[in-house]
């Protein structure tokens, strides 16, 4: 799972719609989020990946069709717990907006296949320090 910087999230939430805002911040999104965990029994480590990946989605940076197949691959949840929580989060937290999303997203259907394109500027990467750190291990690729 990709990380993010303080100011990089902050950046991207200062360009989202205001509706999207008001949603993210909302107690009832949150407690969506919350009672999916915990019906499914997740409500340990788990349950802050989920939430950042919530996040992700929520911010334009991981497309909500790929929100199952990232819990599952990311998190390492089982095939049947890594559905019923996607389609709890589906239904409760993203349905609600999903134009909003989609308008994030760009959803844009031609000849019956959808195109999905984030409208979300592409956030800039860390630069590594100039000088080379004795702690780090060298990588054989």
């Amino acid at each position: 799972m990709q990380e993010y910087t303080r100011e990089q999230l902050t950046k991207l939430y200062k360009e989202l719609p205001n509706e999207l805002k008001d949603w993210i911040t909302s107690d009832d999104s949150n407690d969506a989020i919350y009672n999916v965990l915990k019906e499914n029994n997740v409500l340990d480590k788990r349950c802050e990946q989920i939430s950042i990946l919530c996040r992700n989605v929520l911010f334009g940076l991981l497309p909500m069709e790929n929100f199952h197949e990232t819990i599952k691959k990311d998190v390492g949840l089982e095939e049947d717990l890594a559905k019923k929580i996607s389609q709890g989060i589906n239904r409760f937290v993203f349905f609600p907006i999903k134009s909003i999303l989609n308008d994030l997203y760009r959803v844009e259907k031609t000849d019956g296949n959808v195109q999905l394109e984030s409208t979300q500027k592409e956030i800039p990467e860390q630069k590594k320090p100039a000088k080379s750190d004795s702690y780090l291990e060298h990588i054989e690729q």
